[in-house]
């Protein structure tokens, strides 16, 4: 075996890594600009759910489904379907909605907390990026002192 070899495995897994990190960063601000736009542009209204349905997982949770109805703006009805774990909606009292007016079937419980997967995509991004980065930097710096390492006469 060589004595490059590993060394040439380290610089190919870092720049694996590296460009896999730049990806998660990629997608994962995607992410959170759709997230964020959301947010900004979304209107607040009150809705109904007028059916519902559950299961039970095999952890022994309660997975509910409810089918919930509101108007746009523009006096339309729409419904959506919102889905919870271990936690049931209050018949007939209102419901807070948080609803894209562009598309109003893209609508949330306006209670749920912002989903974590931009989150979660962001920071695997940046471990990847940063253990690629220093992988690759690792085999720059060892292949530049080979290079650099003065020739002695024999």
């Amino acid at each position: 075996m060589a004595t490059g070899t590993p060394g040439i495995r380290y610089g190919l897994v870092g720049k694996m890594l590296l460009i896999v990190g730049v990806t998660c960063l990629v997608v994962g601000s995607i992410f959170a600009i759709r997230e964020a736009l959301f947010l900004h542009n979304s209107l607040l209204v009150q809705g109904y759910y007028t059916d519902e349905a559950g299961s039970e997982d095999s952890q022994g949770n309660m997975n509910f489904v409810y089918f919930i109805d509101f108007q746009d703006r523009s006096g339309k009805k729409v419904t959506f379907n919102a889905y919870t774990r271990n936690r049931e909606l209050p018949e007939h009292k209102p419901i807070l909605i948080r609803y894209d007016p562009v598309h109003p079937t893209t609508a949330r419980l306006a209670e749920e907390p912002s989903p974590p997967l931009p989150l979660l995509i962001l920071t695997m991004g940046v471990g990847f990026a940063a253990v690629g980065g220093l992988l690759s930097r690792a085999e720059h710096r060892k292949q530049q002192a080979v290079f650099d390492a003065p020739v002695l006469d024999s």
